[in-house]
């Protein structure tokens, strides 16, 4: 079982990323600060300036507030202005009296929108940065006198006000005349904010982050002395219902307050006692792990890891003169994934091969237009006993597919063969890698209780990892650490994990001997690549590249092969002496559109993809066509993801 320690880590920290992060949605903008000047003024108005401290994004245009104006209490809001402040000094906003969904950069709209509220909107550029803004205003009649006191009831912030803050203060100033034992001051809102007399001309408040959709509101009950050019006025007296009202809603804030507060307490000491918990069950299974992990590194050291008795470049010579394709493929995608996902370019290598030792001819049928088609042959009174066992699955799965009066069939055919008959075709190929697989035991090439011994350590390396990533997750989940506590408990787990996955590489099954021929089938890879630029004087004969070319469309690489051949050997061009070999000759004679290995490439490709998803499509699944890895058209491939693409803005106002 070979376990990809770099995959394995990986998943871990992406784990740990997930369960630690918070999902924020975008906005369009941030908010720093809003604080607030208030003046009262002595006729009952107020004179407000907020100042926005705020971080735009390039998809703002237009930024606005509105007021729902109660018109039977107040006259409306009067003066106007939006400033942006620069470190250039100031920049005043030019007033357009039509309401604009985008509003002109610069420019700033005052009036009654549409849905009856008052609305102040202002343009702004939509270059990423932080701005300053300072929009003022007045309401008329903002203080109402009655017979024993004046009443400043505002909300400055709505419950609809859409964005959270990252702090909001204000300072209201009173006319001169009073003392702070003269003032009472409420604020409703959120329950972390504050309200203070600071003196008998000031009021102050602040709320340390403010979310959306929350209101801040300021109500002062002051003397009707610092007023009394307003005509606001009503005889009725108001202060026993201010204080009766702000008590009662002060009790239940308090109420909340002591309920949180036990909460937090509670949760304070379980958090204690989780972590005391945890911090002695973090000792002790480190004490735990001691005796396993010294067991693992004494089995390391005892078990070395299995290396080539010689590093090779090129190796020319064949390693086994009778090993068939899919033995020297078994070898070497061994540590790559195995056989079982190169069963096209096997059964392509397997048929040459057979063409070789003359079980099957191919033959190029000319067609009236377009390109030739391969017909396969099956040569008569050849006894399939001859052959090695995988061989011999894929002659007789030949014969299945021949038709009786000429013994022969074409590609289109077989590819057919293999659409209408997917659970014999793909059944016999499936065969294949176990039957190699038992070839190479008995060549003492690979050991099946190694791979056993491998597969035990890997499960007890992944049983570590999946306790380590419970664990974690329980802590993170439960926010019962700091960050100590998680890596005390789950650290020692991983690390064990990962001495586990390395022990299990140790039992790959591979002996020696099969570390030494799978070397050897890597460097005749290498050489079937690179002859052509190696200063070899002893070329090879051309006829055994027939061979070479066995196992070069077994290792995927024939077609870099060809390519070489034809610079390499001026024979390649005489018809006589090409007419001697098998399968050599198809490649100058027959009008394939490329070479023939490579046209027999593609219809064993076409043939298996087509048993595939006949397959796939018998067993009820919706997964569209079978990919093609070699571009022979077909389903979309779940990879890429690299092409040119477009994303729409998240457009806002």
């Amino acid at each position: 079982m070979k376990i990809n320690i770099k995959l394995v880590l990986l998943f871990i920290a992406l784990f740990v990323l997930c369960i630690n992060s918070k999902c924020n949605a975008a906005s369009d903008f941030t908010l720093k600060q809003m604080d607030f000047n208030i003046i009262l003024n002595e006729d009952g108005s107020m004179r407000v300036t907020e100042t926005w401290d705020i971080k735009i994004h390039d998809t703002t245009n237009t930024l606005f507030k509105t007021f729902e104006i109660d018109k039977t209490k107040y006259k409306g809001l009067q003066d106007v202005s939006v400033v942006e402040v620069t470190n250039e000094g100031t920049k005043t906003f030019n007033q357009i009296n039509t309401e604009m969904y985008h509003v002109t950069t610069d420019c700033f709209y005052a009036l009654t929108n549409s849905n009856g509220d008052f609305e102040i909107a202002w343009g702004v550029n939509k270059n990423s940065g932080s701005r300053s803004y300072k929009i003022s205003y007045t309401v008329e009649d903002a203080i109402k006198n009655y017979a024993d006191c004046s009443e400043l009831y505002w909300q400055f912030i709505g419950n609809s006000f859409s964005s959270d803050t990252d702090r909001v203060t204000g300072t209201i100033t009173l006319p001169q005349g009073a003392t702070k034992e003269d003032i009472r001051a409420w604020a409703h809102g959120p329950l972390n904010g504050n309200i203070s007399i600071d003196s008998g001309t000031q009021v102050s408040f602040e709320v340390e982050y403010l979310d959306s959709n929350t209101m801040v509101e300021v109500r002062l009950a002051l003397p009707s002395s610092l007023f009394e050019q307003n005509t606001n006025i009503s005889n009725k007296e108001r202060l026993d219902t201010i204080l009766s009202e702000e008590q009662g809603w002060a009790d239940e804030a308090n109420r909340q307050r002591e309920y949180y507060k036990l909460r937090i307490e509670e949760e304070k000491t379980k958090r204690k006692t989780i972590k005391n918990v945890m911090i002695v069950a973090s000792v002790i299974i480190g004490a735990i792990l001691i005796i396993p992990i010294n067991k693992v590194i004494e089995r390391l050291t005892q078990n070395k890891k299995i290396i080539p008795s010689l590093k090779l470049d090129y190796y020319r010579d064949f390693p086994r003169e009778d090993a068939t394709p899919a033995e020297a493929a078994y070898l070497y995608y061994f540590k790559n994934g195995g056989i079982n996902n190169q069963m096209s370019k096997i059964l392509s290598s397997t048929m040459l091969d057979l063409c070789l030792k003359k079980f099957i001819e191919f033959e190029a049928q000319p067609k009236s237009f377009g390109k030739d088609e391969i017909i396969v042959k099956m040569i008569e009174g050849k006894n399939s006993e001859e052959l090695k066992e995988n061989e011999r699955t894929v002659y007789k799965l030949l014969e299945r597919v021949k038709k009786a009066d000429t013994n022969s069939f074409t590609m289109k055919e077989l590819e057919k063969y293999a659409k209408n008959n997917y659970s014999t075709f793909l059944g016999q190929l499936e065969k294949i890698s176990n039957q190699v697989q038992k070839e190479e035991i008995e060549l003492k090439n690979y050991d099946k209780e190694s791979r056993k011994e491998g597969s035990k350590w890997a499960g007890i390396g992944t049983a570590y990892i999946v306790g380590a990533v419970i664990s974690l997750g329980i802590m993170l989940v439960f926010e019962t650490f700091t960050w100590t506590i998680p890596v005390l408990v789950s650290l020692p787990l991983f690390i064990l994990s990962l001495f586990y996955y390395k022990l299990a590489g140790r039992y790959d099954g591979l002996t020696q001997k099969g570390v030494d021929e799978r070397e050897q089938w890597k460097g005749l890879k290498k050489y079937m690549e690179d002859f052509s630029m190696i200063d070899d004087k002893s070329v090879p004969e051309l006829v055994l590249w027939e061979k070479y070319l066995v196992y070069a469309t077994a290792f995927g690489i024939a077609d870099k092969v060809l390519k070489q051949l034809k610079v390499k050997y001026p024979q390649f061009s005489n018809e006589e002496y090409m007419n001697t070999t098998t399968y050599l000759y198809l490649m100058n004679r027959g009008n394939f559109g490329t070479s023939f290995v490579n046209s027999l490439n593609t219809s064993v490709n076409r043939a298996y993809s087509s048993g595939v998803s006949a397959r796939a499509t018998a067993q009820g699944y919706s997964y569209g066509n079978t990919s093609s890895g070699g571009g022979f058209g077909g389903g979309f491939s779940g990879g890429g993801g690299f092409g040119r693409r477009w994303w729409p803005e998240a457009v806002g106002r």
